[in-house]
């Protein structure tokens, strides 16, 4: 998971210093206002529309995975009781 979380990170400061504001801010790319899906944009982590901080893209396939990881080894740990 480390190695996972490492490569997700290095992929997104790659992405970073490349940042298309202007995409970000459209608001075509966000479902609900909240939640940043855009399949053209190979970033992990976007800048927030409002505020400070990162939010996940999720377009990219990664970010189902690190959202699930946890649920799934608390969903494992729970049934092995």
């Amino acid at each position: 998971m480390a190695v996972i979380i490492l490569v997700v990170v290095l992929t997104s400061v790659a992405a970073h210093n490349s940042l298309r504001r202007r995409d970000v801010d459209n608001a075509d790319h966000w479902v609900m206002g909240i939640f940043f899906f855009d399949r053209s944009d190979s970033r992990f982590f976007v800048p927030k529309r409002f505020g400070f901080g990162w939010t996940p893209n999720f377009a990219h396939p990664a970010s189902w995975l690190v959202l699930a990881l946890p649920l799934v080894i608390a969903l494992i740990a729970t049934l092995r009781r």
